[in-house]
């Protein structure tokens, strides 16, 4: 077992254990002081990075730009608010980007040749239910979680400047009205 594993009963703000290798920054000095420091901090990053690529469910056989790009963009939306697309200054989102695939994913699952209200009342007898009871706010929030994948599946699928001139447009310029 390496300085990073998880430690046993590791929980994040939502009660979920933690993940794997990503563990603690201040695992570090739990580091050994013999050998080639600089090789044993490198090899455990890159052990932290492969955990984060395979959380975020990124395919590793992408280029090796493509795959740093996708995970930089996905921990933004996770992390930086800054990257949180809104148009609306609002409450802070308490949904991050698995939530809003997991309702969609239980939703769809259950929408087979059916309109989106029947899916959502059907989605609702399943056991693993965790998205209230309210049809209308389900359904506002089943398109919301469309919206929002199909957003940033698109920033992590382009390249910089693509990305740039697609936030320019959707949301305009700092200071000035967006275009659409």
């Amino acid at each position: 077992m390496s300085a990073f594993d998880r430690h046993d009963g590791d929980r994040d703000a939502e009660g979920a254990e933690v993940f794997g290798v990503v563990g603690n920054i201040h695992d570090l000095h739990k580091l050994p002081l013999e050998g080639d420091l600089d090789a044993l901090v490198q090899e455990e990053l890159s052990k932290r990075i492969a955990a984060l690529i395979e959380r975020y469910h990124i395919d590793p056989g992408l280029p090796a730009e493509q795959v740093y790009l996708t995970l930089a963009c996905r921990l933004a939306f996770d992390h930086v608010p800054a990257f949180r697309i809104s148009r609306k200054r609002r409450a802070k989102p308490k949904w991050t980007l698995d939530k809003y695939r997991a309702l969609v994913d239980a939703v769809d699952a259950n929408r087979t040749g059916i309109g989106l209200k029947a899916a959502i009342n059907r989605a609702m007898e399943q056991p693993g239910w965790r998205w209230g009871r309210d049809i209308r706010s389900i359904e506002a929030r089943y398109h919301e979680a469309v919206r929002i994948i199909q957003r940033s599946e698109y920033l992590c699928g382009h390249s910089p400047e693509q990305t740039f001139e697609a936030l320019v447009s959707w949301y305009g310029l700092a200071g000035q009205a967006p275009t659409k």
